[in-house]
């Protein structure tokens, strides 16, 4: 019986898929561009994703149920649909990948300091594919206590900084040009881009008539929790230091205090992120997992292909993405092609495509009568 999970629950599933790594790398990358007036980056990209989302849940709608490849196969031909989905199947390896190594370095250079990047490898693949084996109910629910734990420390990090806010590191605003805007907007729609992720979990919704809904509702959570990591991160430290620091989130929760009670609580920060981050790579492991199934058409011993793409990931994120240099770049400059393209031209060409394939059924139909 496949497992089917709610509206909330594949919401927030989608915000954990993308929040754990972009409150680690975007402050540092708009900052770079947009410096004072950073959060606005944030609302154009949100707008971007309005417009990706009535696509998506279009596409949905359309494919009544069907998984997303094989209906790309059905509007196309299986020619098509099987190197399209290669190519999906291709890109989720390396976005995978380069999740797994953005994790491992942030354990390596604040948590497990002394720790060999090959142990910790092993322990997050591991526990990765664990968690992916148990199904995406699970991994739903998980994420949906995840979601809630949010909302406790926010009004604890907030107030605990209030001495450190400098309204006036916002200022001036609108001292930037509408390219500086625009390219500065590049690097949030990357990760808002990936509300696209919807396509690939539609057949294990209970509801997919409101696709709609769980789209706006990840977008909206995405960008409100990137603004409460940013925005403060920003009074805090302005934008100039912000562009140095690896992880500007973990600096400012460093400077939480609450009189006597509280203090560094960046012990909770980083313990949470690691939760989350663990969904994150289940999730990135179980789509990598589904697409790979539906192009080459997988329904038996799952389980080893799971291990396989496991292993493959695992080299490759401890081959390719070998400096935090080298990642950094990736994302600063290499990513935005990568994403626009999977996560917005490939569901463009598939909606193209599945109004061609309606108006060819159509016009067989009117001919067949006639």
């Amino acid at each position: 019986m496949k497992q089917k999970i709610g509206t909330l629950q594949a919401s927030f599933l989608i915000v954990n898929a993308i929040v754990p790594t972009a409150i680690m790398v975007l402050p540092s990358i708009i900052s770079t561009r947009l410096e004072q007036e950073g959060p606005f980056s944030i609302v154009i990209s949100a707008c971007f994703g309005v417009l990706l989302v009535f696509l998506i849940a279009d596409l949905i709608k359309k494919s009544h149920r069907t998984p997303y490849i094989e209906w790309i196969s059905k509007v196309s031909s299986p020619f098509v649909g099987a190197l399209m989905g290669a190519l999906i199947v291709g890109n989720f390896i390396e976005e995978t990948a380069i999740v797994l190594r953005q994790s491992i370095n942030f354990i390596n250079e604040n948590v497990l300091l002394n720790t060999p990047f090959a142990v910790i490898l092993i322990i997050m693949v591991s526990i990765g594919i664990y968690i992916t084996t148990q199904g995406i109910e699970v991994m739903a629910r998980v994420s949906s206590i995840l979601m809630l734990l949010y909302i406790l420390p926010i009004p604890v990090y907030l107030s605990g900084v209030v001495d450190f806010n400098h309204f006036s590191r916002l200022l001036p605003i609108f001292e930037h040009s509408l390219n500086d805007y625009i390219l500065s907007s590049l690097g949030p729609a990357n990760w808002i881009s990936e509300v696209s992720f919807l396509l690939y979990i539609a057949p294990y919704l209970k509801s997919p008539e409101r696709s709609r809904s769980i789209g706006f509702l990840s977008l909206t959570f995405t960008c409100i929790i990137i603004l409460i990591v940013y925005i403060p991160t920003l009074l805090a430290f302005g934008p100039e230091y912000i562009k140095v620091l690896n992880y500007p989130g973990v600096t400012y929760s460093k400077l939480v205090h609450l009189g006597r009670a509280f203090e560094n609580l960046n012990i909770l920060f980083v313990s949470y992120w690691l939760l989350v981050s663990y969904i994150k790579l289940s999730f990135f492991l179980f789509v990598t997992l589904e697409c790979f199934k539906q192009t080459f058409r997988i329904k038996e011993n799952q389980s080893y292909y799971l291990l396989a793409l496991s292993l493959i990931i695992a080299l490759e994120s401890y081959y390719t993405w070998d400096t935090p240099a080298h990642l950094y770049k990736n994302n600063l400059e290499n990513q935005f092609p990568g994403f626009m393209l999977f996560n917005v031209v490939f569901p463009l060409m598939v909606y193209v495509m599945s109004i061609i394939s309606q108006l060819k059924t159509r016009r067989r139909e009117i001919s067949s009568r006639e």
